[in-house]
């Protein structure tokens, strides 16, 4: 899928997840997004994917990738 002349296959992925209800590692596909968003320089979007990724993380318990998610805010920011 392209997003501003950006090529985010993860947004696929996400959108599958999204229609299956799961949200297994979600995280860190988020945290891809917000990556390729804000090299896009849309970083309001990135922002907004970092957000979903710490809301989904700490929901589920699935810590794992919080570091990074925080990483990458401070990236965008």
């Amino acid at each position: 899928m392209a997003a501003g002349g950006v090529n985010l296959p993860v947004t696929d992925t996400l959108a599958v997840q999204r229609q299956l209800k799961t949200g297994l590692a979600r995280p860190p596909f988020l945290a891809l997004l917000a990556d390729a968003l804000g090299r896009a320089g849309r970083v309001d979007e990135g922002l907004a994917a970092v957000d979903e990724g710490l809301l989904h993380a700490e929901s589920t318990m699935e810590g794992g990738y919080v570091a990074e998610l925080h990483r990458m805010r401070g990236g965008l920011l």
